[in-house]
């Protein structure tokens, strides 16, 4: 359907009244985004630290043997670092 002069100016008449008060233009954006949009969830409940408590560390017990062929003594010195393997030579 054709628009005419007629319509035209009544439309943008309409516009420049709808868009005169920018106060009543943005309430309208909120209420169409508020109809829009979901709430977001709730954030989830913190969780209280024990205060009682220390942090969690791995402490072996003291019936546990040593694992087989480990020594109980302290190493003194770092253990040695071995070389790759060295291929034998042809015709030796």
């Amino acid at each position: 359907m054709p628009t005419t002069s007629t319509d035209q100016a009544l439309n943008d008449a309409f516009l420049d009244l709808a868009f005169a008060d920018q106060e009543i233009v943005d309430a309208e954006f909120e209420e169409l985004i508020a109809a829009s949009w979901e709430p977001p969830p709730p954030a989830p409940p913190a969780r209280p630290e024990p205060a009682d408590r220390p942090p969690y560390r791995y402490l072996p017990r003291a019936a546990d043997p040593p694992a087989p062929g480990r020594s109980t003594r302290p190493r003194t010195r770092p253990a040695r670092q071995r070389s790759p393997p060295v291929r034998a030579k042809e015709g030796r």
